[in-house]
């Protein structure tokens, strides 16, 4: 839940941002709708963590570290690059 309230907060913020004009002026739209996109697909993953824990809470604690430290360090991988 914790991590599902500060998606939550994250998106609104963002949002804020974009309605009050509060980003640099080179920030396009496409950047936008990419931060947008990615707060998305994190949130989405977060929730396919916790799904996994329903059936094994090992591999679900596993792939949420794994998803944090993802997008902490934005490893320069190519397939997750995607993600």
């Amino acid at each position: 839940m914790n991590l599902l309230m500060l998606g939550l907060v994250l998106y609104a913020s963002w949002r804020y941002a974009v309605r009050a004009q509060l980003l640099r002026e080179g920030v396009t739209y496409e950047m936008q709708c990419a931060v947008e996109r990615r707060i998305f697909v994190a949130q989405a993953l977060y929730a396919g963590g916790f799904a996994l824990c329903v059936f094994s809470t090992f591999w679900g604690i596993v792939a949420i570290v794994l998803l944090q430290l993802n997008y902490a360090i934005a490893p320069r991988i190519p397939w997750l690059k995607k993600v």
